[in-house]
């Protein structure tokens, strides 16, 4: 069921996004704030809805990863699956269906490596690469993908 509904919220929020005033308020925000602000948009108040937001869907991705792996938190869970996060919503250019398309090329990286042991040449130290496999092809993806980009002033402070 959590894939099943991560499927529609993907719709669900990318629905918002692009077709609400919310969403639209939320773009301004993120490629120019100080023009939002002279439009008389609430700049940080919706800053701190999207980072609360954000918080939530990351707490409900943790869950799901528990729920799916063992039904427990272990320390080192997610394996640096946070970095490769962030890069599928670089490599989906902050939209809803392209974050979708970079996860199952995600997902289909990360797959290989649990299949390596029925490969022929996957035996020996070769096998170490193929746990390594989906930050590798993250990272060419990265620096082969043009398109991939950040909204103009993410990560930068506002101030009026």
């Amino acid at each position: 069921i959590i894939v099943y509904a991560a499927v529609i919220l993907v719709f669900a929020v990318g629905y918002i996004v692009r077709h609400t005033w919310f969403g639209l308020r939320i773009k301004a925000v993120g490629e120019d704030p100080k023009v939002a602000y002279e439009n008389g948009i609430k700049v940080m108040k919706l800053r701190w809805i999207g980072l609360a937001f954000g918080c939530i869907l990351a707490a409900l991705g943790g869950a799901a990863i528990v729920l799916v792996q063992s039904g427990v938190f272990l320390p080192g869970m997610t394996s640096g699956a946070g970095f490769i996060a962030l890069a599928m919503v670089v490599l989906g250019r902050f939209s809803a269906l392209g974050i979708l398309i970079a996860s199952y090329g995600f997902g289909l990286a990360s797959t290989i490596q649990f299949y390596n042991t029925s490969l022929p040449f996957a035996s020996g130290g070769a096998r170490y690469f193929w746990v390594a496999f989906p930050f590798v092809a993250t990272l060419i993806a990265l620096s082969v993908w043009r398109k991939a980009r950040y909204p103009a002033a993410i990560g930068k402070e506002f101030r009026v």
